[in-house]
């Protein structure tokens, strides 16, 4: 029994050492490069300020021209392409955007509207159209599912990024500057098993990344586990040392010894991060209609844009998006600016104190 114990460790072990070592070094990769994306503070940064006859129309209005029947879990009032813009959010995901000068629902982003976005986003830099795509290596996230297709726009500036303008709303969703790019092709896009995507197995990728994490960590564990075996505690070989082999095969033998309940945590808990059979999934998700308290509704907001805008100007905030939110059964409206610093405003009554 112990031959074929040693002979699976060996060989089954080669196998998945070559997934360890992709795994490792795409790792650290990730470490200093993370996947592309587009930060909270690299949006508002890229918006203009917002005006006070930005937002002609009542909320009632948006909501109506949005979905009558659904009230969303969010509003946002933002600029796309140099024009304000209503962007209604809803589970599923599904979002929804609305013109705040006509109080109209957006068309679907053409190529013209996303260049101006990219304009937007990239002042003073030439941009070029790249094509739609519904994801491809850098918009794998499902955060973006809302948001497809996707416009690709490429950006003539020193980080010569690759910006991606939702089909919904025309809103830049994500940035990919070459660096990011050149890097992931080594860290996440392999560390992830991506390629495995797009290939008709979009399915079985998850499985495929568990059950190569168990195998590896089962192959760690089975490897710590000949080490013992084969080290003598008490007496030596006949080479004099307390391990049977020579040369690059003993350094592996001590070093597994040393290292191997190290290695064995660092794969068990990249298996843990893929959330396996969901064993982390709670049987009650977080219910956001319980942390909204009630549908968000126009008569929980009884200041205008107009007036929620200069409100948070004689605050000082140069509000750069306006977001509306229910929260315990209670409006607010929050105001960002371009470096993304929140003020909140409260809609319900405060008692003095």
């Amino acid at each position: 029994m112990k031959r074929y114990l040693y002979l699976w460790h060996r060989w089954l072990g080669i196998v998945a050492c070559l997934f360890m070592a992709l795994w490792f070094i795409s790792g650290v990769v990730m470490l200093y490069v993370g996947y592309p994306k587009l930060t909270p503070a690299e949006h508002w940064s890229r918006l203009p300020v917002l005006q006070l006859d930005d937002a002609p129309i009542e909320l009632k209005q948006v909501l109506h021209a949005a979905d009558p029947e659904l009230a969303p879990s969010s509003i946002r009032l933002t600029t796309v392409a140099g024009a304000p813009r209503y962007i209604l959010e809803y589970p599923g995901p599904r979002k929804v955007a609305i013109e705040a000068d006509s109080g109209l629902r957006a068309l679907p982003t053409d190529r013209v509207e996303a260049l101006a976005a990219a304009r937007q986003f990239a002042p003073g830099v030439a941009v070029r159209d790249r094509g739609t795509v519904n994801g491809d290596m850098w918009s794998q996230s499902r955060a973006l599912d809302a948001d497809r297709p996707l416009l690709r726009v490429a950006t003539a500036d020193a980080e010569r990024r690759l910006l991606y303008v939702s089909g919904t709303t025309g809103e830049v969703v994500r940035d990919a500057t070459a660096t990011e790019r050149g890097w992931n092709w080594i860290g996440a896009w392999l560390h992830w098993l991506y390629p495995l995507r797009g290939i008709g197995i979009d399915g079985a990728w998850g499985p495929i990344v568990t059950y190569l994490s168990l195998a590896a960590t089962l192959m760690a564990v089975l490897g710590l586990a000949v080490g013992v075996l084969r080290w003598r505690f008490k007496r030596t070989y006949r080479n004099g040392s307390h391990s049977p082999y020579q040369g690059f095969a003993r350094w592996h033998h001590v070093g597994g010894m040393l290292f191997g309940v190290l290695l064995i945590t660092w794969i068990f808990s990249g298996l843990m991060s893929m959330n396996p059979w969901k064993i982390f999934s709670s049987s009650q998700p977080l219910s956001v209609a319980a942390y909204q308290g009630a549908p968000l509704h126009a008569a929980a907001f009884p200041l205008s844009a107009a007036q929620a805008l200069q409100r948070f100007a004689d605050d000082g905030l140069q509000a750069r998006e306006l977001e509306w939110r229910m929260i315990g059964g209670q409006g607010y409206v929050i105001g960002y600016d371009g470096a993304g610093r929140p003020r909140i405003r409260p809609l319900h009554h405060q008692p003095r104190l």
